[in-house]
């Protein structure tokens, strides 16, 4: 099944139901882990020592740049291009965390969705780019956030959050 204008290709493995069994509980486990403990650094740790000397705004700013930048230990071919993407990420989950005056429950639960839904679609092989896509406006397997539709979907993000919390 082709979708976002057949520039994907959606795959289903032809044992999808034992491979979701067997693999995504393991990927939530990780996913939830690794989203909790990158929120209690940066919009937690962070937050509250840059937050004595600077306004919560440009908390905010030097917070998120610093999650941008540390992604680029994991991978740097891949990430340089996500670096605005993995930036306003970062300022849509400090957002869900000043809106709930510093609770990191909500900044978590969505960190920990986007990390196990990508890697669920990864780990699985689920889809594939059609070659005449533009990685630029829908992105790369390796690069979802370096991409039109990786910035839409944070902004969605953002004004489901906005609208909920505020």
């Amino acid at each position: 099944m082709t979708f976002a204008f057949g520039w994907a290709v959606w795959k289903k493995p032809s044992q999808f139901l034992m491979s979701v069994v067997k693999t995504l509980p393991l990927l939530l486990l990780v996913s939830l882990l690794i989203a909790s403990v990158e929120e209690l650094i940066f919009r937690g740790v962070f937050k509250d020592f840059l937050s004595q000397d600077y306004n919560i705004w440009l908390t905010a700013i030097i917070s998120s740049a610093i999650f941008a930048v540390l992604h680029l230990i994991w991978e740097r071919k891949n990430t340089i291009p996500q670096l605005p993407g993995l930036f306003l990420m970062g300022m849509v989950l400090f957002y869900s965390v000043y809106l709930l005056n510093g609770n990191l429950s909500m900044a978590m639960g969505i960190h920990g969705g986007w990390v196990v839904t990508l890697a669920t679609l990864d780990t699985l092989d689920l889809y594939e780019y059609n070659t005449d896509a533009n990685p630029w406006l829908w992105g790369c397997k390796e690069r979802p956030l370096g991409s039109v539709a990786g910035i839409f979907i944070l902004l969605l993000t953002l004004s489901i959050v906005q609208y909920f919390l505020a």
